[in-house]
């Protein structure tokens, strides 16, 4: 499940913070757990159908911190090359397209 990815993710931002790494190295891993946690309260915990028909008092609340931790793991790669920026933009569209026609 997706959501046990934000553990590794979160692991990593400790170490790169540890290491004293500016915060946009680190700062996507733990907006990631956050968005994991949240998730998994929504979709396990509660079980809460709030896709279809949506639900934005859930839906909203829920996208926000997804939508931020992938931005924020987008971002940082223009200061390192903008062709690793790019190619990261054309998975995060195709990641939304495939996302936005699996969840009718």
């Amino acid at each position: 499940m997706v959501y046990e990815l934000a553990l590794p993710a979160l692991v990593v931002s400790i170490v790169l913070f540890a290491m004293g790494a500016p915060w946009y190295q680190w700062l996507a891993g733990v907006l990631f757990a956050a968005c994991a946690l949240c998730g998994y309260t929504v979709d396990i915990v509660r079980a809460i159908p709030f896709r279809a028909p949506p639900r934005w008092p859930v839906l909203g609340p829920y996208l926000a911190p997804y939508l931020t931790a992938q931005m924020f793991y987008w971002w940082p790669l223009l200061r390192l090359d903008g062709w690793l920026w790019a190619i990261f933009a054309g998975l995060y569209i195709l990641s939304t397209v495939l996302n936005l026609i699996s969840h009718p």
